[in-house]
């Protein structure tokens, strides 16, 4: 398997997380929201915290934003997030200024690339994080159609629309799926 075919472990994950987040929030907050959504590199350097909906327990991928859209029309989508998934994600966007927000993908994969030297984990990439999430996913027992409609991939699924995957997707299965300490990194960050 070569590094970019590599998924973490749950332990590895959890080290990568921690380490990034000790050495720089920056780094953290890029390693935890690749490896909790599973965002491509250029989708991970174009986020706002616009995309971010705490309420509504979502990332939501826009189909077009000033200057970017992304490379294929179904990669528009929303990622649901557990509960403890959205407050970290709320909590590193109320303490991160704006210049951790649109950067190069190149700035995500030095974050990344950091981390996982930090950690002591080789081969770590955007890419790995991707599929870690993917995998993780897969072991929850989701469907291959609904984990493509997640990951902005076209479905398996021809002519089901978005609405109709999210809508079987309850917030509540996923909290149940994420608790599971092996599964979710909680960060202290208070």
């Amino acid at each position: 398997m070569t590094d970019n075919e590599r998924e973490l472990t749950n332990e590895e994950y959890a080290t990568l997380v921690k380490s990034a987040h000790d050495h720089s929030p920056r780094n953290g907050f890029t390693v935890y929201l690749l490896g909790q959504t599973g965002l491509k590199r250029d989708e991970a350097a174009n986020f706002t915290p616009e995309w971010f909906d705490q309420e509504e327990q979502v990332v939501t991928v826009p189909d077009e934003q000033e200057g970017w859209k992304p490379a294929r029309p179904h990669a528009a989508r929303q990622i649901p997030l557990s509960t403890p998934t959205a407050n970290n994600i709320a909590k590193y966007i109320e303490e991160l200024d704006s210049s951790v927000f649109r950067v190069s993908g190149s700035a995500i994969y030095d974050r990344v690339v950091t981390a996982g030297e930090h950690a002591g984990i080789s081969g770590v990439s955007p890419k790995t994080l991707r599929r870690t999430y993917v995998r993780r996913l897969y072991n929850s027992g989701l469907c291959g159609g609904l984990i493509s409609e997640i990951i902005g991939v076209q479905s398996e699924a021809e002519g089901m629309s978005r609405s109709l995957y999210y809508n079987r997707l309850d917030h509540s299965d996923i909290d149940e799926y994420w608790r599971d300490d092996s599964r979710l990194v909680n960060l202290n960050m208070n």
